[in-house]
């Protein structure tokens, strides 16, 4: 529990150099929006390739992509059912279940499993938010889109860590090996991935919560519906060591910032999705600290 925390720590340390510097009015959510579209276009998919392509990919890891768009599919399907039985407005209604399906992997996830479980769990966890990716841009957009239209394959193939994942796939398949001084650059701006999405994240957390009700069903939905449906799936599949714990651990991740963008795009509650973000980003990282000791 200690190592963990000791591991954990400087992650949390950043979240709230992020936060503070909000409240004196240093960054402001327009400005961790633009770090958040860099590190997105950039270090992101450098630290995505770099970890993926120094793993051997193998027939068994199908399971991670496949296991997410199963869980994922599924949390939708029940968060609808028992919303429709909640006397919710129809937009908060919207936020609140886009939320259950978006999670925080690439921001949040990336930063905490390199801590934990270093490269290959990077690796393992950008495969298993393949299928995150794809269901955030199609299910997701259809949620919140007042033209009930799907969102267009454009969206997904113009994404650069979906790109970093395919490359990082053929390069590790065909033993590619890029030049050093590529290497050395991509190395660079890969470690800046960790510090600048951890002060970002602090920047969209407030303090208060209004729609008290709302955040708590969102939270329910996303964290421990997602934690549930990690384990049955794990179990099903009879998975073990670190492919089963990428599962269960990913799929109780908190909803991702996307939440709060989507309803910004479609004029929907965004003081809502900002408030389903911060608690379920808070409840999340004190869960995953008793699962990781546990595991």
């Amino acid at each position: 529990m200690i190592e963990v925390l000791l591991k954990l720590l400087p992650l949390f340390i950043l979240i709230v150099i992020g936060a503070v510097l909000k409240k004196i009015k240093l960054l402001s959510e327009y400005n961790a929006n633009l770090i958040t579209k860099f590190v997105f276009y950039i270090t992101l998919p450098a630290t995505v390739f770099l970890s993926v392509s120094k793993v051997s990919i193998n027939e068994e890891l199908i399971v991670l992509p496949l296991s997410s768009a199963v869980i994922l599919i599924l949390t939708y399907f029940a968060s609808k059912y028992i919303l429709d039985k909640i006397n919710f407005e129809k937009d908060k209604k919207k936020v609140i279940l886009s939320s259950t399906i978006m999670l925080n992997l690439g921001f949040l996830g990336i930063p905490i499993f390199n801590a934990i479980y270093g490269d290959i769990g990077v690796a393992y966890l950008s495969l298993f938010d393949i299928s995150c990716g794809i269901i955030i841009y199609t299910l997701g957009n259809y949620i919140v889109s007042k033209k009930r239209g799907f969102g267009s394959a454009k969206n997904i193939l113009l994404s650069p860590p979906f790109w970093a994942v395919i490359i990082g796939i053929f390069a590790s398949s065909n033993d590619l090996s890029l030049p050093i001084e590529v290497n050395l650059i991509l190395g660079y701006l890969a470690s800046l991935t960790t510090p600048l999405i951890m002060i970002a994240m602090g920047a969209f957390i407030t303090f208060k919560i209004e729609n008290k009700k709302e955040v708590l069903t969102a939270t329910i939905l996303r964290v421990f519906l997602g934690l549930i449906l990690g384990i049955v799936i794990s179990y099903i599949l009879g998975l073990e060591g670190l492919i089963r714990n990428v599962i269960i651990i990913a799929s109780m991740f908190p909803s991702a910032v996307m939440t709060f963008i989507f309803a910004s795009k479609e004029g929907l509650d965004k003081k809502l999705a900002i408030e389903i973000i911060t608690v379920s980003t808070i409840v999340a990282m004190i869960l995953l600290l008793f699962l990781i000791n546990i595991m």
